[in-house]
């Protein structure tokens, strides 16, 4: 089946074969990074026959962002994954095995920018701090310059947390939480500077990979690479 073909059934919440593909495609987080590509495949495999198995990788290093996506021929065999899978040990890491959010409007702008953490900060702590607003699908820490971005499932859960979360001031930081829309961010970089290297998306851990922002990249990502 061609990339194209993937897409387009992607596109109206079927895959190739006309089957919800609400019901076969997984997320999976947390992988480590040396997981290999053939090895996430061949994982996943043994519970059943797979029409796609990818890790998300940055496109100029191949560097793996620790989450990827497999769907499955057939809804039982997606199931049976994540009740086999979800909390598996892979090399001390315990995997995080879901089904991926299809497109729709509430998980549109779902994804926000934090600034001003504390610098010692880690991806744990700012799940922690973040964690009561709603389920979060990925949190990446951007170095240590006191910046993160938080992907919630819902975009009213990413309201709360703005809502509840920016100004308040955390022990050891120096300002208080700037909370937004990641893309509220990147628009912002793209008006301030004509440069066309400001549309790469340096506002977010993913970047703007194959045109789309980071406030649904997991998913996109997927459906847009075949």
């Amino acid at each position: 089946m061609s990339s194209k073909h993937r897409m387009m059934g992607s596109n109206n919440g079927t895959n190739g074969d006309g089957i919800d593909n609400s019901k076969t495609n997984l997320i999976i987080n947390y992988l480590p990074q040396q997981m290999t590509d053939q090895d996430f495949r061949v994982l996943f495999a043994q519970i059943g026959d797979i029409r796609s198995a990818k890790i998300i990788r940055k496109k100029a290093t191949g560097y793996s962002y620790g989450f990827g996506f497999v769907d499955y021929l057939r809804p039982e065999d997606a199931e049976r994954a994540i009740h086999s899978l979800n909390g598996h040990l892979v090399e001390h890491k315990k995997i995080k095995v879901a089904f991926a959010r299809p497109s729709g409007e509430s998980i549109k702008q779902a994804n926000l920018y934090v600034k001003n953490l504390p610098t010692n900060y880690s991806e744990h702590d700012v799940r922690e701090l973040f964690a009561p607003f709603g389920a979060i699908i990925q949190c990446r820490i951007v170095g240590n310059r006191g910046v993160a971005f938080v992907l919630y499932d819902l975009h009213e859960q990413a309201i709360a947390a703005i809502d509840q979360m920016n100004g308040k001031v955390l022990p050891g930081a120096v300002a208080g939480l700037n909370v937004k829309f990641a893309n509220d961010n990147n628009q912002k970089n793209r008006n301030s500077n004509n440069n066309p290297k400001s549309n790469r998306g340096s506002g977010s851990p993913y970047g703007a990979s194959r045109g789309y922002s980071y406030s649904h990249m997991p998913y996109e990502a997927y459906t847009s690479s075949g």
